[in-house]
């Protein structure tokens, strides 16, 4: 890793910045993530003003570079000091995220006058995914590094990160996901971004108001990996509104594919720059309450799917379950296998399938939530 900085002037940090390259050797066919942890505060002791990032591959094929936010302290990630597989991202305690541009070389950037803060504590991660589709061994890099904000005293930016992670496309299909998630705090809106796979066909986002009634329209692409799209005067966001987004892919193999990190799964993504920043945990990612989270399309009644839960044996069966949930029982489904599985049952239910214990537990442990999925 290369770190350059120089010495800040008004405001600790507002000059200095921090450049990252890693490396990769791969064979043909081959498919790695690479990580490595980025401390602002041994980049400069006051931390980090970011304004901007960029970054560019050479080499080879970059399926993503993403800067993370992490759940970790300074100590507790000691033990891993430079690059590191991290495959799956396995283990990973990621709390939000800095920078997701499309696969290609790519560049953001807040306007002047705002800028994200990251203090002498906090701890990053830079993640890249790459491979080489050709027949030949292949080296190359990718350098990703910060833009200094133009401003003494920045206001705090943040970064939207609304993730669908109910994604199933069935074999020679085309199918489309849905999620709404509700705004936590008022916002200006400055850049718009998606994430998907390349069976990705079609990704829009819309604003809507706080009863769902649309506002305006934020991105719509049919490629899947689009350019963000900036909005220079800022689009205003009042706290409780709703950001909705679909997913469309087309399946022309003969599996079925869900929801995973991997190129031969597929993913559905919102990202947002904005200012000024929310200052609460999970703040940055989809509230899942009645009227904010995943929206199924299928028929099946909340205790169809539960009970159709209860006989997968694999997460591809399991996705299947969710995703043919009928609408308006999405958020009962949610709270009660999801949520709540997650926070009271997590021994006994997981993501594939649940047993008899599991649901033994959800009676006992999520007994209201239950009443309202099977009631």
């Amino acid at each position: 890793m290369a770190l350059a900085g120089c010495a800040p002037e008004a405001i600790p940090a507002a000059a200095t910045t921090a450049t990252v390259t890693l490396h990769a050797d791969l064979e043909p066919g081959a498919e790695v993530t690479w990580c490595q942890y980025v401390l602002p505060g041994e980049v400069s002791p006051d931390g980090l003003w970011v304004a901007g990032l960029e970054h560019e591959t050479r080499g080879v094929t970059t399926h993503h570079v993403i800067w993370y936010q992490m759940a970790e302290t300074p100590a507790s990630v000691a033990n891993k000091r430079g690059p590191f597989r991290c495959d799956g991202g396995v283990h990973l305690r990621k709390r939000g995220i800095l920078y997701a541009p499309p696969s290609g070389d790519g560049r953001i950037q807040w306007p002047d006058g705002v800028a994200a803060r990251l203090g002498p504590q906090d701890v990053t991660l830079i993640e890249w995914h790459v491979l080489n589709p050709g027949t030949q061994p292949a080296s190359g890099h990718v350098t990703v590094r910060t833009l200094p904000p133009t401003t003494a005293t920045p206001i705090r930016a943040g970064t939207l990160l609304l993730y669908d992670w109910f994604v199933y496309v069935p074999p020679q299909s085309v199918v489309t996901s849905r999620m709404r998630c509700r705004i936590q705090s008022d916002a200006t809106l400055m850049w718009a971004s998606q994430h998907m796979h390349k069976r990705g066909v079609a990704f829009e986002a819309r604003l809507l108001d706080r009863y769902g009634a649309p506002v305006r329209e934020l991105l719509h692409t049919t490629q899947w990996d689009a350019d963000p799209v900036p909005f220079p005067e800022g689009v205003p966001i009042e706290r409780g509104q709703l950001v909705e987004f679909t997913c469309s892919w087309a399946n022309t193999g003969t599996e079925a594919v869900i929801e995973g990190d991997a190129a031969g799964d597929e993913m559905c993504m919102f990202v947002g720059g904005y200012f000024p920043a929310i200052d609460r945990p999970f703040g940055e990612t989809c509230e899942i309450s009645a009227d904010s989270g995943p929206v199924f399309g299928g028929t099946a009644t909340c205790a169809e799917s539960l009970a159709c839960l209860s006989r997968v044996t694999s997460r591809v069966e399991a996705h299947a379950c969710w995703f043919a949930t009928r609408a308006e029982d999405s958020a009962a489904l949610v709270e009660l296998a999801w949520s709540c599985a997650s926070a009271r049952c997590s021994e006994t239910c997981t993501r594939e399938g649940f047993t008899p214990s599991c649901l033994t537990c959800l009676s006992a442990q999520c007994a209201d939530a239950a009443g309202r999925c099977t009631g």
